[in-house]
């Protein structure tokens, strides 16, 4: 009998485990889709008609500099809100980083409704996608992907920022 469960258990320890690497799998898959599309892409768009997306670069120090994406003020109803950004055309294959994402590997939905703001329901002002690098000058690529209220429709649009930090102080 104690054998019995035992084994049970180690069956039950096993499930559990490769039900939560498959979701990770699925997760890794979706980044892997969403890097291989903004690269793929060649139409990209300055600004959005449903949403307010921006971008930034400061300084951290003499050998780093952060740039910020804003992506808030949505004027439509956007569920499932996923984002991810890549920097100068890093291909998946040479990039030794993961790039900054929103909505692929998190537990939760984020939703972009406007005038509503309420965190325990998912529903978001804005998100700020950042990362640190050692350039003054980045080159950005930005997918925001979303679902209509049904989530039946998801919508794609694609955006590219040069960002310089010498030419932002002196202009």
């Amino acid at each position: 009998m104690k054998k019995i469960i035992v084994y049970l258990l180690m069956i039950l320890l096993l499930t559990g485990c490769s039900n939560s690497s498959s979701v990770y799998n699925t997760k890794l898959q979706r980044y892997n889709a969403y890097y291989t599309a903004i690269l793929n892409n060649d139409a990209f768009q300055a600004g959005s008609d449903h949403f307010d997306i921006s971008s930034v670069i400061n300084k951290l120090s003499e050998t780093q500099y952060r740039y910020d994406v804003y992506v808030d003020g949505p004027r439509i109803a956007m569920y499932d809100v996923q984002i991810m950004v890549i920097e100068n055309n890093q291909t998946l294959e040479i990039s030794k980083s993961m790039m900054p994402t929103v909505g692929i590997f998190d537990d939760i939905e984020y939703d972009l409704i406007p005038y509503q703001v309420n965190m325990s329901e998912g529903y978001v002002k804005g998100f700020n996608l950042n990362a640190v690098v050692a350039n003054p000058s980045v080159s950005l690529k930005v997918l925001v992907v979303w679902k209509d209220y049904a989530k039946i429709n998801q919508y794609r649009e694609y955006f590219t920022f040069s960002l310089d930090f010498n030419q932002q102080v002196n202009s």
